[in-house]
């Protein structure tokens, strides 16, 4: 009975601590990607670390720019396009 009621309690403070750190950032869309030596852009994500998930590596962010291997790129948020009727 005790251990149930601890594991309850243990459960409401994880709780309570994901609902704070709602910043999760492997869900996050494809931006341009503009490295600030060479000005090359591509479209991709820039790897970030994720403070809920520590141990998932997405392979296809982007650590350094593709042609000159610098850590210095901006990422550039693109814009909504809302699709039109026909």
């Amino acid at each position: 009975m005790e251990a149930a009621r601890r594991f309850t309690s243990v459960n409401r403070i994880l709780l309570k601590n994901r609902e704070k750190n709602e910043g999760c950032s492997c869900d996050r869309a494809v931006t341009v990607l503009l490295c600030r030596v060479c000005g090359r852009s591509l479209k991709g994500r820039l790897r970030r670390h994720c403070a809920q998930h520590p141990n998932v590596v997405h392979l296809m962010d982007i650590s350094g720019c593709p042609s000159c291997y610098s850590g210095d790129i901006l990422e550039c948020p693109t814009p909504k396009t809302r699709r039109q009727s026909p």
